[in-house]
């Protein structure tokens, strides 16, 4: 019982949770948020990041001694070399050794220096990457939750229009059962019903595109319920379209994530070029070595030599007498294993001098593709600037007739709606027939839709100009 009763519990918190994201409404901030902490690809922008740092602490690690260890053992059988005499016998052999190595480069062009600074660039420069790919899906996230704003305000609209409406089918069908009308102004006017109607369910097909568009950017796995906060959206200041394009473009290239990350990598393939130059330079390193060894045969004095006698050890008198010398038995013991470790410890270091006199050319093509690879990477700084101050061009003249459309489609909306209030007074007495009062309402409702589109047009155009000059989107 106690067991179901916790599943049960577990049911509950799970649905509520469910429900609880359902009902949540997000702002834009939470929108951009999530977008950027989902997005696939920045994830891998941040491994690649990783990566540069990495090599750049590899790159830090080079610049200290290499420093290695090692040991064998190995069985001899038959005519073999004494590891510690390295004289040949005929015998089985076990031997052992180790050693201790070490070595570190003191000069070589100074290329372990410059591949540090070098990867110390590409580790910026990757960061900037990360930045440049948050800004587009930021940017991306804004145009689409104004989309959203857009569809939930033509919606409505769509469902006022359908009220007015309503109000006039009504009132036409009592002048209508009261004689006073016509049947065929009643038809017109609930074809007029009919039409509104059809416009709320187009204006709900592109308020749920617009949501699907908005989660999909956000990478929104579970897109039942969601919706976003609808706050009054005003327009923003439009300053920034009188500032000059030169001006807007010389902000934006000290700001903008993608311009620093080009010049990065023209900074990285200077470094380049230092780096394959300093191959012309000679190669100093130091080295030094610790090692022993041990043998199973390894002999030594068991005790003083005895003496056995004398014995002719070959050599004759100038009277032709025979030389006798001494001999001695000597008694041999095996090596203990500690006392031929430290017996054959052994010491070296040295420094060790390469210089390059001529190794196929290679040098010389390295450094004439670091020369062509720092040209291209200039060449791709001022490509990104031209892309940019074309941006800036073409946001500026996309914020001025958005601004210009607004403005125009404002005067029109004011100057239709007199109208209209004036045709629907006259159409409540009857001194117009339905056709001209539909007509006015259709042009209405198309100026009115316009005046939207423009609004959240203009809106977003000007955030993208502010962006340039260094403003945050939210």
């Amino acid at each position: 019982m106690i067991k179901y009763n916790k599943m049960l519990l577990l049911v509950v918190v799970l649905f509520w949770q469910q429900s609880a994201f359902a009902q949540q409404k997000w702002s834009l901030k939470q929108c951009v948020d999530y977008a950027i902490e989902n997005n696939i690809s920045i994830k891998q922008s941040y491994i690649n990041t990783e990566v540069a740092r990495t090599n750049a602490d590899q790159n830090f690690a080079s610049m200290f001694p290499n420093v290695n260890a090692s040991a064998s053992q190995s069985f001899n059988f038959g005519r073999s070399i004494d590891p510690t005499t390295n004289v040949y016998i005929n015998s089985n052999i076990n031997g052992a050794s180790g050693a201790l190595n070490a070595d570190v480069t003191l000069f070589n062009g100074f290329r372990l220096q410059n591949l540090l600074r070098q990867s110390k660039i590409d580790y910026s420069a990757a960061k900037y990457d990360v930045d440049k790919m948050k800004n587009d899906i930021a940017m991306n996230t804004v145009a689409n939750y104004l989309t959203v704003l857009f569809g939930k305000e033509n919606l409505k609209a769509a469902n006022d229009r359908v009220a007015i409406t309503q109000r006039q089918v009504n009132n036409v069908k009592v002048q209508v059962d009261a004689g006073s009308l016509a049947q065929g102004n009643l038809l017109d006017i609930e074809s007029q019903m009919a039409t509104e109607e059809q416009s709320v369910v187009a204006a709900e097909n592109t308020l749920r595109q617009a949501l699907l568009d908005l989660t999909q950017v956000m990478n929104l796995a579970d897109v039942a319920g969601f919706d976003i906060e609808a706050p009054i959206v005003d327009i923003p200041s439009q300053e920034t379209l009188t500032v000059p394009t030169t001006a807007i473009n010389q902000t934006a290239i000290g700001i903008m994530p993608e311009i620093k990350a080009s010049d990065m990598r023209y900074q990285s393939a200077i470094k380049g070029v230092t780096i394959a130059r300093g191959s012309y330079l000679p190669r100093l390193s130091a080295f030094g070595q610790l090692s022993t060894n041990y043998s199973s045969i390894s002999k030594e004095l068991d005790g003083a030599p005895i003496f056995t006698g004398y014995a002719p050890n070959g050599n004759l008198t100038a009277s032709g007498e025979v030389i006798l010398s001494p001999e001695y038995a000597v008694n041999t013991k095996h090596t203990a294993f500690n006392d031929q470790i430290k017996n054959n410890f052994n010491k070296a270091f040295g420094v060790s001098l390469s210089i390059p006199i001529f190794n196929g050319m290679s040098t010389k093509y390295s450094l004439e593709r670091a020369r062509l690879q720092e040209q291209n990477a200039k060449y791709s700084v001022d490509l990104q600037k031209q892309i940019l101050f074309k941006s800036i061009q073409q946001a500026q003249i996309d914020a001025l007739n958005a601004s210009k459309r607004y403005e125009a489609a404002s005067k029109s909306v004011k100057a239709l709606q007199t109208s209209f209030a004036y045709t629907e007074k006259r159409f409540n007495v009857g001194l117009i027939n339905s056709l001209d009062y539909n007509t006015t309402k259709n042009n209405l409702t198309r100026a009115e839709s316009e005046l939207l589109q423009s609004k959240y047009e203009l809106i977003f155009r000007i955030k993208v100009l502010d962006f340039y000059m260094g403003k945050p989107l939210i």
